[in-house]
């Protein structure tokens, strides 16, 4: 019974670390634009966060926490963002986070 703990435990922890891996974004196309290319995809996480990342102001004061989350994969929760997802919202906030 131990044995089968330790690989479950195992199991989980690899799984885990596999999802947290940090993320490069290629920033190399068009300028990332808030309201066409951040906010629709931030929407989906009213969900659980309530109005936190709901409108400019409020992802503005976010956007470190928002980086981190996004480029170690550990949100959103029960699904993952392909990589135009997670470029768009990554270079917007590397470019500063402009309110556009």
């Amino acid at each position: 019974m131990k044995k089968i703990f330790f690989i479950i435990i195992f199991a989980a922890l690899i799984i885990s670390c596999k999802k947290s891996a940090n993320y490069t974004a290629d920033c190399s196309g068009p300028a990332k634009s808030y309201t066409t290319d951040v906010a629709p995809l931030l929407a989906s996480c009213s969900g659980c966060h309530g109005t936190q990342y709901t409108g400019y102001a409020n992802v503005s004061a976010r956007k470190s926490s928002v980086y981190s989350v996004i480029a170690d994969g550990s949100m959103p929760k029960g699904r993952t963002l392909s990589s135009t997802e997670k470029n768009s919202i990554l270079c917007w906030i590397d470019a500063g986070a402009p309110n556009n």
